[in-house]
């Protein structure tokens, strides 16, 4: 089972369908409930979803740091990425508002799931926060 925490996104359902359509059994979850449905039911991974939320906004939606210790992988995108750096220590910033269509490179393809990628490929992104400095341990 694969658990998708959606932070507000337009697209977790999408991603959760995707998943669904790979093979695996997925559970679409609120992040407020996120660690305790996670220790009851224990997925083989997780997927943190973007959201239209800055991480230092009153109100953004937050998750418990203890998720990071239960030794599940997790695939974190856009807000997801960003409020998984804020909370483990990297420095998160208000940036430039972008919305469309960019380049997404592959640094790094030693990971399972970038396997049958190209190195390169057109992703559609929104955001406002830029991460400048990654948590230690994060490559």
């Amino acid at each position: 089972m694969i658990f998708v925490v959606d932070f507000g996104s337009q697209t977790a359902h999408l991603i959760a369908r995707r998943v669904r359509e790979l093979g695996a059994a997925v559970e679409l979850i609120h992040p407020e409930v996120a660690l305790q449905e996670i220790r009851k039911k224990k997925p083989s991974g997780i997927i943190f979803s973007g959201g239209p939320s800055s991480v230092y906004q009153k109100g953004s939606p937050m998750i418990d740091k203890k998720i990071f210790s239960l030794d599940i992988p997790i695939l974190t995108i856009c807000y997801g990425f960003q409020l998984t750096a804020h909370l483990l220590g990297g420095k998160v910033i208000s940036g430039k508002k972008e919305y469309g269509p960019s380049q997404f490179k592959i640094q790094n393809s030693k990971f399972k799931i970038t396997e049958g990628l190209p190195k390169q490929f057109t992703v559609w992104m929104s955001h406002g926060d830029e991460i400048v400095k990654l948590p230690k341990g994060f490559e």
